[in-house]
């Protein structure tokens, strides 16, 4: 694609919708489970691109998608709709996911060691066992987020985004005075 930058926004589009049209089918989650050998191909053209060269209008759109162990490392994802998407042992170490919509997405055990996800969306979304060392949630949206089981956060972080109620973080986490002043007073903590 960098041969051609005036085929640039083209090539993507296609290269997005056939990932979307093949990663729909769900299959069982397991740690060894990988993305079909066409789809890991056109994720890594994906993750290799040019996003300076991508249309204005352009939204990297992987919504309902099944990606298991799908490598996104340092994967310019900054404002795709990855709502609903299943990504499971997924490693998104570096991604850049700023902007990102995340909305009940399934990250069980995703590596997200250093991530963009300033303002991200990440409403609802299942984050059991993923590995957030380092992540940057500066305005992210973890309202009803499940981070019970991550690892890595720590309260720094947890401050950076949007919290309620309903968002579900680790004992030593929800424990902090700083955390609990951050969740409407009066309103369960999970």
């Amino acid at each position: 694609m960098n041969d051609s930058p005036r085929d640039h926004p083209h090539i993507v589009s296609v290269l997005v919708a056939y990932t979307r049209g093949h990663a729909s089918e769900p299959m069982p989650i397991r740690a060894d489970t990988r993305p079909a050998n066409d789809l890991r191909a056109a994720l890594g053209v994906l993750r290799d691109r040019e996003p300076d060269l991508d249309s204005t209008r352009f939204r990297l759109d992987l919504a309902n998608t099944f990606l298991p162990n799908a490598d996104l490392q340092r994967m310019p994802l900054d404002k795709a709709d990855l709502h609903k998407a299943a990504l499971p042992y997924a490693n998104l170490e570096s991604a850049s996911l700023n902007s990102a919509n995340l909305t009940d997405a399934k990250l069980l055990f995703a590596i997200l060691k250093h991530a963009d996800l300033r303002g991200a969306i990440l409403t609802r979304a299942n984050l059991t066992g993923a590995d957030m060392a380092d992540a940057d949630l500066s305005g992210a949206d973890l309202r009803g987020a499940y981070l019970l089981d991550a690892s890595g956060l720590t309260v720094e972080q947890v401050l950076q985004g949007k919290l309620s109620a309903d968002t579900r973080l680790p004992p030593d986490l929800v424990s902090d005075p700083r955390v609990r002043a951050r969740i409407k007073p009066g309103a369960p903590l999970h």
